[in-house]
């Protein structure tokens, strides 16, 4: 007797776990198959599972309809039938293997988790359902470069920063995750040496740090670079441009030059000169900008040799008499002071040594009037009578003497000097 046991549908699919987690790279390609966990039914023949169903889930993240758009767009269940050789992932071992397949592009930025549930139903009478829950993790792929929080950064900064002051901070965001997000921050390679000696950047935190004292009146700007690189590989970078302003301190004093009119160089004038007589050039630079860089001259003492006309920064050091006396002052010391409007003033002097020289405005006169001189009788001839003493006050004079004609005819005492 041959007995034929008739299945019934008394066994439901059933997977060996009730929930699932796949890890899909946002860069895999459209089309990739990805293998997940089938059902199992101990029914045979249409009892047996006869297909699956891959349903969405939404959380209260996603709107219903963006979150089930990405579902039914990005993935679908596959069951390899025995004669579908075609995926790539395909081999006899999985021939039965349940796969979904990638298709359209993932983006992790945008959504990293997707979930749904797969439905393995089979084909009784009614008939009956197993369900894995299925979470499909997004990795990371590193496609994302760094972007700073600015297109640039401008700064103003005064001159007299102290050395190891903070000048601001960088700031760039990478939307990867893990090491792909990992940012540094360095000086990139097309900056100037200069500025990389003055400008130190933290690579962890993107700070910029004064590591020199600036120098307004050298360079009054900074433009560098700052480059931001991720540790993804390869990696990718960023970079932003930094402009550091550098504002005046009153940290300069009035420079003074003075010019001579005469070709020795030497500052000099003739005695008895009229007044306003063009002595010298006097110039004032200050390398301050603003009231800190406007400077007033004048001179530190009063006296009958000088006086100052300005213009445009310029002073003409000329006479204001036209009785100057080699005879009685033949050098004057005349200082100009200068001062800038900075706060506090900064101010300077020079000193111009300068000389009157001689004319010849004096008479020689002996020191007296009328002398007498006792002659002894049987003098001999050419026997010296007497000595007598002119001066002039004028500069190096040599002096003649001579005895006016008129005094000397017949006369049997004198007649030579």
């Amino acid at each position: 007797i041959q007995i034929n046991l008739i299945d019934i549908n008394d066994h439901a699919p059933s997977f060996n776990q009730p929930m699932e987690t796949l890890y899909v790279s946002e860069g895999s390609p459209i089309n990739k198959t990805f293998k997940i966990t089938q059902a199992s039914d101990n029914d045979i023949g249409v009892n047996s599972i006869q297909h699956y169903t891959l349903i969405p889930q939404y959380d209260s993240s996603h709107s219903h309809n963006h979150y089930h758009d990405q579902h039914h767009n990005h993935l679908h269940h596959h069951q390899h039938p025995a004669n579908d050789t075609n995926d790539d992932d395909y081999d006899d071992a999985n021939e039965n293997k349940l796969t979904i397949r990638l298709i359209a592009p993932l983006d992790r930025e945008i959504t990293d988790t997707y979930k749904a549930a797969v439905l393995a139903q089979d084909g009784g009478n009614p008939a009956r359902t197993g369900t894995l829950n299925l979470v499909i993790k997004v990795t990371d792929v590193n496609d994302n470069a760094p972007k700073f929080d600015s297109d640039n950064y401008t700064i103003d900064i005064y001159e007299d920063l102290p050395v190891g002051s903070v000048l601001l901070r960088v700031f760039a965001e990478d939307r990867d995750v893990g090491s792909n997000s990992r940012i540094i921050y360095i000086h990139s390679h097309i900056n100037k040496n200069s500025d990389k000696e003055i400008f130190s950047v933290d690579e962890s935190d993107g700070k910029i740090t004064l590591r020199k004292p600036l120098d307004r009146e050298t360079q009054a700007m900074h433009k560098f670079f700052v480059w931001a690189e991720d540790g993804g590989t390869p990696k990718m970078s960023a970079f932003v441009q930094v402009i550091a302003n550098v504002l005046d301190v009153n940290d300069n004093r009035p420079t003074i030059a003075i010019t001579s009119t005469t070709e020795s160089g030497l500052f000099e004038v003739v005695e008895n000169s009229a007044e306003g007589t063009f002595v010298a050039f006097v110039s004032v630079r200050d390398g301050d900008e603003g009231k800190n860089g406007m400077v007033a001259c004048e001179l530190a003492e009063v006296v009958d040799a000088s006086s100052t006309t300005f213009n445009n920064g310029a002073y003409k050091l000329e006479t204001n008499t036209d009785s100057l006396d080699r005879e009685f002052i033949n050098r004057y010391n005349v200082t100009i002071s200068c001062r800038d409007f900075g706060s506090p003033s900064l101010s300077s002097a020079a000193t111009v040594p300068l000389h009157v020289l001689d004319v010849n405005d004096n008479r020689p006169a002996f020191k007296k009037d009328f002398i007498e001189v006792h002659v002894e009788e049987g003098n001999e001839v050419g026997k010296l009578l007497a000595v007598l003493n002119a001066q002039d006050d004028d500069d190096e004079d040599v002096l003649k003497y001579s005895i006016e004609p008129h005094l000397i005819e017949g006369s049997k005492i004198v007649t030579s000097v």
